[in-house]
Order: structure tokens, then sequence, then C-alpha cells
């Protein structure tokens, strides 16, 4: 059975002094010195371009890259809300907010769902869904 030690017998894996926690290449590596806090990134290029944005949570391959200076963007999955910029956006599924950039208070669940088009203030749950 292969148990990986990061999360199992003291894994590499520490919190910094503003309480990010980060894993995965350029994942937060634009963090401007001490304006960053409370932000957890997990995945090659997960919130790559926050520089003071906070409690933002990026899991998967490019989740959330674009997010800089907003806060509390929840995406999870490959690409979820990559080129999103707005804060108070949850975002679930594989390539799905993708069309999101500036939008904000967005709840967006299901692979490729709200692919295209920028909106604020938006529900769309299932495959595909919110696609224009």
């Amino acid at each position: 059975m292969w148990i990986c030690s990061c999360f199992w017998g003291g894994g590499s894996i520490t919190s910094d002094a503003q309480d990010n926690t980060v894993g995965g290449s350029n994942a937060g590596d634009s963090f401007d010195g001490t304006n960053a806090e409370a932000n957890t990134l997990f995945g090659k290029n997960a919130g790559t371009a926050i520089t003071s944005g906070d409690q933002n949570t990026c899991l998967g391959k490019d989740a959330g890259k674009s997010i800089d200076t907003a806060a509390r963007l929840t995406a999870l999955g490959h690409r979820a809300g990559e080129n999103v910029t707005g804060q108070n956006n949850t975002i679930v599924g594989a390539n799905s907010g993708f069309g999101v950039t500036s939008g904000t208070g967005n709840t967006i669940v299901g692979v490729g769902a709200v692919e295209t088009g920028n909106r604020s203030n938006m529900t769309a749950v299932g495959n595909n869904a919110g696609n224009k």
C-alpha cells in the first residue's frame, strides 16, 4: 500500500506566517510579502497570480490561476476558475467557470459549467450548465 507522506507521517507541507499553505509548481508564487493571507493552493499554477488576495482555496492544475488581489475564490478541479479575477466565487468541476473573469458572487458546479460568458450572481449546477 502506497501512502503519501505529505498527509501521513509528518510530511513537508506547512503554512507560512500569514496562514498560506501551498503545494505544486508555481502555486502561490506571486505573494507580495505579507499581503496575501489565509490562502490554500494545491496544484501546478494554482493561484499563481495572487499578490494580495486573501482566503482563496484553489485545488487542481491551473485552478484560480488568474486571481490576484480578490478574495474568497473557491476553485476545485482542473482549470476551475482559471480566468477569474472577481471575488466571492465558488467554482467546482473540471474546466468550470472558465468564462468568468471579473464576475462576482457566482456558484458554479459541474464539468464545463459556464465555460463562456462573464457573469455575476449566478448559480449554475450540472454538466455544461450556464453555457449560452
